[in-house]
């Protein structure tokens, strides 16, 4: 029970619904009943203590919307004992963990009607609900915006997890890797992915960020801002771009072609004819593309478009954007 509400970060894991029975089987042990009333986890709050995908919650004291303490989690999680019971758990329910956030996007996609006639009977997407919303959700147009928010989310909570309850090692090299070498094999450089058109982007824990066509279809890209986390990248040190991408077989082109617009020196902004193009098989297969390019001055951003044209839905997986000689 604990680590159910330490995983999605539950508000009400330290103030409410905490009933334990004296067991259903007769055994008269203390016994939760089933893990419920989750309409404040998965970071839908506004305090920083749950919204984070980092850090233990529901161990912790904390005070967010009054005292929210449950004292018997913060008296077991200070225990060395109990803390070592939650490793070979985590270690048996990971993979179907991660299997189970990998799932989100094609579940929302699946439902997507019953979720439309959801919202369409109860319209509270950007709404205000007994005040512990965080801003994210006021954004909200439809139900798969809150899918790709709670799938990004929860990939990241998995993963932090996992370097407290599992193997993982996340070290500050893979942190703060050089910007000219986003792996997303090594770490998740989302941060660095904005300015989304006509499309959506989440990362994997199995080592890539997701770009899909969304919305009316129309041209779609995203910025690489390599500025915003202070990068100072010379241009002329580079003349290949490289890479690593998958496009779904179940795509609506067989073959497609992509655009990176070269956002360097002068040129600080998407500038028509200052690009490279390159090609992509939607084959379901990783694939390498060594792009030569001609640029110079310090680097400011890239626009990355993925599809040249394409359906909503339509996926493109990149695993790696290298800037190389």
């Amino acid at each position: 029970m604990y680590m159910t509400d330490e995983i999605v970060k539950n508000l009400d894991s330290g103030t409410f619904n905490m009933y334990i029975d004296l067991s259903p089987d007769g055994a008269r042990k203390l016994t939760f009943g089933p893990p419920w009333d989750f309409d404040f986890a998965l970071a839908n709050t506004r305090y920083g203590t749950t919204h984070s995908p980092k850090g233990l919650y529901a161990a912790n004291f904390s005070v967010s919307d009054g005292m929210r303490v449950n004292t018997w989690y913060v008296l077991f999680c200070n225990a060395e004992w109990f803390r070592e019971m939650c490793k070979p758990i985590w270690m048996e329910q990971r993979e179907d963990l991660f299997a189970i956030c990998e799932s989100i996007p094609a579940d929302a996609q699946l439902h997507k009607d019953s979720f439309d006639r959801n919202f369409d009977r109860w319209r509270i997407l950007g709404t205000m609900n007994q005040g512990h919303q965080a801003d994210d959700v006021y954004g909200f147009e439809e139900h798969m915006d809150a899918a790709s928010f709670v799938y990004g989310w929860l990939t990241k909570r998995l993963i932090y997890l996992d370097t407290v309850w599992g193997d993982r090692v996340v070290t500050e090299d893979e942190e703060d890797k050089e910007f000219s070498h986003l792996d997303f094999s090594v770490a998740d450089r989302s941060d660095l992915f904005e300015g989304y058109s006509s499309s959506e982007g989440t990362y994997s824990a199995l080592g890539y960020f997701r770009l899909r066509i969304a919305g009316d279809g129309h041209d779609p890209y995203v910025h690489i801002k390599y500025e915003q986390n202070g990068a100072k990248l010379d241009a002329d040190d580079y003349s290949i771009i490289e890479i690593t991408y998958r496009a779904h077989a179940s795509n609506s082109k067989k073959e497609n072609s992509g655009e990176i617009f070269l956002c360097a020196g002068q040129y600080q902004n998407p500038t028509g004819g200052v690009s490279v193009h390159f090609d992509t098989i939607a084959d379901g297969q990783w694939h390498t593309v060594r792009i030569p390019v001609g640029w110079s001055g310090e680097v400011h951003q890239l626009r990355l478009d993925f599809f040249s044209n394409g359906k909503p839905g339509d996926a493109f997986d990149l695993q790696s954007i290298i800037l190389t000689n």
